[in-house]
């Protein structure tokens, strides 16, 4: 995808010593903190840009086993799912929503049927069912139904 100069391919050696070292090394030296404490980019290695491709491959919504696929993974997203996908607990709350929203289109779904077949909305099954049609923001409506 990227070759040498000379229009090669890259070995593991030479890429690590013309480009990687070189590029970590000039970035650990523009991120020196004034207070003297360490660069972020102390003991950064090779394998956490592929980590991090991986992070943000799930965050994206990707499906583990597509992300093991191009990672050349062969257990069909196990160790993504065991290892990078736990970086980003918000993507866990987006699913249990997601969830939340399919199964709250259902019960409307069944709950909005109107077997009759008729206009009067006021009950699904009846005065007693407490299946409600009728959706107000009239308080005073509200205040009748609920002290029934």
């Amino acid at each position: 995808m990227f070759p040498t100069p000379e229009r090669k391919a890259w070995t593991t050696s030479g890429f690590r010593d013309r480009v990687w070292v070189r590029a970590v090394e000039a970035a650990r030296n523009d991120d020196v903190p004034k207070d003297g404490g360490t660069s972020v980019f102390e003991g950064f290695t090779f394998h956490l840009l592929r980590h991090t491709a991986a992070s943000l491959m799930a965050l994206s919504g990707m499906d583990a086993a597509v992300i093991a696929e191009r990672m050349h993974h062969t257990d069909g997203g196990a160790l993504l799912l065991k290892k990078y996908n736990h970086l980003y607990p918000a993507q866990k709350r987006t699913q249990a929503a997601r969830l939340d929203a399919l199964i709250q289109a259902f019960v409307d779904e069944k709950w909005t049927q109107d077997p009759r077949g008729d206009r009067d909305r006021t009950h699904h099954e009846g005065p007693g069912s407490g299946q409600y049609w009728d959706r107000t923001s009239d308080p005073s409506r509200v205040k009748r139904v609920l002290s029934r």
